[in-house]
């Protein structure tokens, strides 16, 4: 059992015998693969030891940053740190408080004033700091301070100066292994896991040809149906929608390694330097792209929660009541299916009569829709020629340059607003450049857009209704009407009137093209624009 004892003489200075020395403990380590490690047991037992010798310590609260640097300061911005600063200027903390660490550096390593402020500042608000490490305590309430503060200096300094060193040995060596990737050697053999390192060599193993397939089918599929087709061809591993879209994502699949470097969060997601060429490729980059554009347009909140074993309503996020609620797709249990009206089913709609919701047969308004479709132009996900095909795949790859460029745009302004001012003339010059080419870009895009436009204009007398029907037959060709019409930005307004009698307006980029009225059994089309 450990020795109790007295507290050490120069807490006379600062505490009574008799008072109760309520204690707030604060351990740091950098790396998160230290938790649990040396420098967390550590810490722990120096504070468990502390106790166990001045029971009349009181633990009231213990704060932990684990795996947060203090070199930049993170920790007094995000953690646990800044909250225990936030709660002694809210006067919060308790009468004869102590803050108990290890040493000054794992309050902070950013060194100069920052940090002797930071310190200092808690000693001022009538927080003693005691260090375990030396066993001294720092304290407003003793009677010669003034050698402690060039002491905190000197400590602060001195961890300054080797996590600067530290960082600095560990960006030489980075640099260095980015500059050996680029002339074609090995920067770390792990790999994705489609590729394996053989023969010091990447090769691409049995897994790749899954990889494959995720790339041709994400177009018209969403990841959980890829998973679920992936994984009925019985390939060599299981798929989930969480892998599929990970693997869509990285930029491995076309041969890339991307260097990234910790955010001021700590996670890596912030984007250093591109190596192309350094795995074997799937797919090229400019059909990466192509799928970058794709899956950016996918975020889009109208196309969530598609799945192609379940999707039936091709209106989906496209029907309103004319209320102005949406339409929920609705299977009854005699397999009628229906339309209907959300705020119906709360009686928030002034349309609804009294007791009833607002339902329509969901089939009978897909049959009138399709009767009147003609204005739409179906051509374009019907007709393709060569020539057609050839401008759309141009057109994609260039919207995922777009993305790309967008991106390191936003990156460069990132690094800029943290740069020195040599650094920024650097990247100034680079974000005008990174502008240029982006605007180059969306003039070809617009462009390329009139190019299809026009061929499809051309190709639009080969389009006949039982080619639109063909797609209603499969749950994946529905996706692609409803795809298709979010794109052309259709929308179907119904307005109830009595009991099976109701209108749809029909409207196509904003402009009504025609107003079904229904009255029984008997359809009307007020303009007619069928007939055009």
């Amino acid at each position: 059992m450990t020795e109790q004892k007295p507290l050490p003489r120069a807490f006379s200075d600062v505490f009574r015998n008799d008072e109760t020395i309520n204690v707030y403990s604060y351990i740091r380590f950098s790396s998160k693969s230290q938790s649990l490690g040396f420098g967390e047991v550590r810490q722990l037992e120096q504070i468990n030891r502390f106790f166990e010798q001045y029971p009349i310590a009181r633990l009231v609260e213990r704060y932990e940053d684990l795996g947060v640097s203090a070199f930049k300061g993170k920790n007094l911005k995000s953690g646990q740190l800044a909250r225990f600063v936030e709660r002694i200027k809210s006067k919060e903390i308790l009468p004869n408080s102590l803050l108990l660490v290890e040493s000054f550096d794992r309050i902070s390593r950013m060194g100069g004033y920052d940090a002797l402020e930071l310190i200092i500042s808690i000693i001022q608000s009538d927080c003693a700091i005691y260090t375990l490490f030396d066993n001294r305590l720092y304290s407003k309430r003793k009677k010669d301070s003034s050698i402690d503060i060039s002491l905190i200096q000197n400590i602060l300094e001195r961890a300054n100066d080797e996590s600067r060193a530290k960082s600095e040995r560990i960006l030489d060596a980075k640099k260095r292994n980015r500059e050996k990737g680029e002339k074609g050697g090995i920067i770390t053999k792990q790999c994705p896991f489609w590729i394996s390192f053989v023969d010091d060599k990447f090769v691409l193993n049995e897994h790749s040809n899954a990889v494959k397939r995720m790339t041709e089918l994400c177009y018209e599929m969403g990841f959980q149906s890829i998973a679920q087709l992936l994984n009925k061809e019985k390939h060599a591993r299981k798929y989930t929608s969480s892998t599929v879209s990970k693997v869509l994502h990285k930029h491995a699949i076309y041969g890339s390694f991307l260097a990234l470097k910790l955010d001021e969060n700590g996670i890596r997601n912030v984007f250093n330097k591109e190596i192309k060429n350094y795995y074997p490729a799937v797919i090229s980059e400019a059909e990466f792209h192509r799928i970058s554009a794709k899956l950016q347009e996918r975020l889009d909140p109208k196309f969530s929660g598609r799945k192609a074993e379940d999707f039936r309503n091709i209106f989906r996020g496209l029907a309103f009541c004319k209320c102005g609620s949406t339409f929920r797709f609705h299977k009854q249990k005699n397999h009628y299916v229906d339309l209907v009206c959300q705020a119906s089913t709360f009686n928030n709609c002034e349309y609804a009569r009294e007791k009833k919701g607002v339902r329509h047969r969901y089939f009978l308004i897909e049959d009138l829709f399709m009767m009147y479709h003609k204005q739409i132009p179906f051509e374009t996900i019907l007709v393709k020629s060569d020539d057609i095909k050839m401008l759309e795949k141009e057109q994609q790859e260039n919207a995922g340059l777009i993305i790309a460029k967008e991106k390191a745009l936003a990156n460069n302004f990132s690094i800029l607003e943290k740069s020195s001012e040599n650094s920024q003339k650097y990247i100034l010059s680079r974000i005008d450049e990174v502008s240029l080419e982006l605007d180059e870009l969306k003039k070809n895009q617009y462009e390329l857009s009139l190019r299809i436009n026009n061929l499809y204009i051309t190709d639009k007398t080969s389009v006949h209704t039982h080619d639109v029907y063909k797609l209603l037959l499969s749950e994946n060709g529905r996706i692609k009407i409803n795809n298709f019409l979010h794109s052309q930005k259709v929308k179907l307004i119904i307005t109830p009137v009595k009991k099976k009698h109701f209108s749809i307006d029909i409207f196509h980029a904003d402009r009504l093209i025609d107003t079904i009225d229904v009255a029984n059994d008997e359809y009307t089309a007020r303009l007619k624009s069928h007939l055009e």
